[in-house]
């Protein structure tokens, strides 16, 4: 997980606890056990305090603990976040959370969780949601290939490292799928 309350993406939760709200407190009870006193400091300071060099491992770890106990309670209210955190930890994925909030009228907000996956080696750009074109093998009527290509569009739905999943248009059901290397698609 990455969140704005961290220095860098740490992976310490237990994502076989029921809710977010069990991550956290289990995060937190692991920190106390680590550094009690470094803990009860960083809790109180909500891992405002600086994060120890690496001449401190243990406390730098009971920092980065309450630090992504700080982003799973950032989302806890949010099942779609929480499920989509916890299918990217489950799969060994980096990946950002982030709250927005719309604007409704005097007075009134909407607070969205957003759950993004980082990508380190896919080419810029190629994030969920952006619409992309590549070429295909054509299929024959009969269910064979052909030495013809067609150009096929559709949308990434999944990044991770070398993999793009996408939705494309032309598929025959909602959960179609396609998986390409980034090299194979122009975002357009």
């Amino acid at each position: 997980m990455n969140s704005t309350y961290q220095v860098q993406s740490t992976h310490y939760a237990n994502v076989a606890l029921a809710s977010a709200h069990a991550i956290v407190d289990d995060l937190i009870a692991r920190a106390d056990r680590l550094a009690p006193r470094f803990s009860e400091e960083t809790l109180e300071a909500g891992a405002s305090n600086p994060r120890p060099g690496a001449d401190s491992p243990r406390r730098r770890q009971v920092w980065d603990m309450h630090a992504e106990a700080l982003g799973w309670n950032l989302i806890a209210d949010h099942v779609d976040a929480v499920i989509a955190a916890k299918r990217y930890e489950a799969n060994g994925v980096d990946y950002a959370v982030a709250l927005e909030y719309t604007d409704l009228g005097p007075g009134t907000t909407k607070t969205h969780a957003r759950v993004t996956p980082i990508l380190p080696d896919a080419p810029a750009g190629l994030i969920p949601g952006t619409r992309v074109v590549w070429e295909a093998p054509a299929f024959l009527p009969s269910g064979g290939f052909t030495d013809a290509t067609v150009k096929r569009t559709g949308t990434v739905m999944f990044a991770a490292g070398h993999v793009l999943t996408i939705r494309p248009d032309d598929a025959f059901d909602a959960n179609s799928r396609v998986r390409l290397a980034p090299q194979d698609v122009t975002p357009i």
